[in-house]
């Protein structure tokens, strides 16, 4: 009985372990934000065609 206890305590362990790692990136954008990079020559050049119409609408 001692031994099933054991493997199930150790795959919790793991499992939480797993969870945490995979999550901590997330976390981390979620309560510190991240840093965007100011547009250029790029945004103005996009072709992607909700953008090019939204783009016309507003000229």
């Amino acid at each position: 009985m001692g031994w099933h206890m054991s493997f199930w305590l150790v795959a919790i362990i793991v499992y939480v372990s797993l969870a945490l790692m995979t999550a901590t990136p997330i976390l981390q954008v979620t309560f510190l934000g991240i840093r965007l990079n100011p547009g250029g020559a790029s945004f103005r050049r996009v072709a992607h065609p909700l953008y090019v119409g939204f783009r016309l609408a507003i000229t």
